[in-house]
């Protein structure tokens, strides 16, 4: 029975993560996120951010262990800082690639939080999973198998997607400013204000059980999730502008033909087969194009290998 409930609680841990997973790389039409490097993420969240997020919340807990009374310290407990702890250990990934031109906009910072933030979802669900069914038995196995599948896993990814896309935003929309740091406030101040209010009403709810509580908080995941999408669309939509807008000057140059620019903007329009020579790489053109327009957007000033990739890839 125990090595079923395993396997059991693996598949329902791992599949619907790599289902978000597959859409949310999908998403990065402009260039595709390099597959190992997501994968790597989702492990860093899986494992890192999972194992940190637990040490650090179990030391603030033995900290707090003496004050009282015990219900406001477990209050404390949920809605502060442990979400606090794994938003924390979840963002170190995605502050270390902010610092790379990996994340140069908000999408592939929705990419990247998404992967960390269901990484950790799977090793959290199955932490769970194990000990609720000794605990409870196999009934209180499957509310819990439920609930965390469709609604615990959803908020993890969004929490930090949300984290990810503001380190995206502040590296293109806010030049001269100090981007990282501002990116690294807004961004983990959402990622902890949405973790710790879904569990504080989680928490209220089974402390009172009263199941209104939980109901609201089950009722607000898909209007996460809705806003999640509209945020995405919002990205995707601006990516294209930022790469009109900033291609204009290398098409002044000579690099890019001026022709080029509304179709390398629009990942629809690429789909015409006539618009490139014959032997021209066009993903590789476009994920180039993409990169030299976001990088300028970005205010870096080295970009000449850049520009020389993009001439070579177009005289072949």
């Amino acid at each position: 029975m125990l090595s079923a409930i395993l396997s059991l609680s693996m598949f329902a841990a791992v599949m619907p993560c790599v289902t978000y997973l597959v859409a949310v790389r999908w998403l990065g039409r402009l260039e595709r996120e390099p597959l190992r490097l997501i994968l790597l993420v989702v492990a860093w969240g899986a494992i890192g951010g999972t194992f940190g997020g637990l040490i650090t919340a179990s030391a603030i807990e033995d900290a707090m262990a003496f004050f009282q009374p015990r219900l406001l310290l477990d209050m404390i407990s949920y809605a502060l800082y442990v979400p606090a702890a794994e938003e924390i250990s979840k963002g170190i990934v995605l502050v270390a690639l902010a610092a790379t031109p990996r994340i140069g906009h908000m999408t592939s910072g929705l990419v990247y939080g998404l992967a960390v933030g269901l990484g950790f979802a799977i090793t959290e669900n199955m932490i769970y999973a194990i000990h609720v069914f000794q605990n409870s038995g196999l009934e209180g196995w499957y509310v819990n198998l439920v609930i965390r599948t469709l609604f615990t896993s959803t908020v993890h990814g969004i929490c930090s997607a949300m984290f990810g896309f503001c380190l995206g935003w502040a590296k293109v929309r806010v030049p001269g400013q100090p981007r990282p740091l501002l990116g690294l406030l807004t961004g983990l101040s959402m990622a902890f204000s949405l973790h710790g209010l879904w569990n504080a009403v989680m928490f209220v709810g089974i402390e009172t059980d009263n199941p209104m509580f939980s109901i609201v908080a089950f009722v607000s995941t898909p209007f996460l999730v809705l806003i999640l999408l509209i945020v995405t669309h919002l990205s995707l939509r601006d990516e294209g502008q930022i790469i009109a807008d900033e291609l204009l000057a290398e098409a002044a140059s000579g690099l890019i033909p001026a022709h080029h620019i509304p179709i390398l903007a629009s990942p629809l329009a690429r789909r015409r087969r006539d618009w490139l020579d014959p032997g021209v790489d066009e993903a590789r053109y476009a994920a180039l194009a993409g990169q030299l327009a976001l990088r300028r957007r970005a205010g870096d000033d080295q970009l000449d290998a850049l520009r020389a990739l993009i001439r070579a890839t177009l005289e072949r």
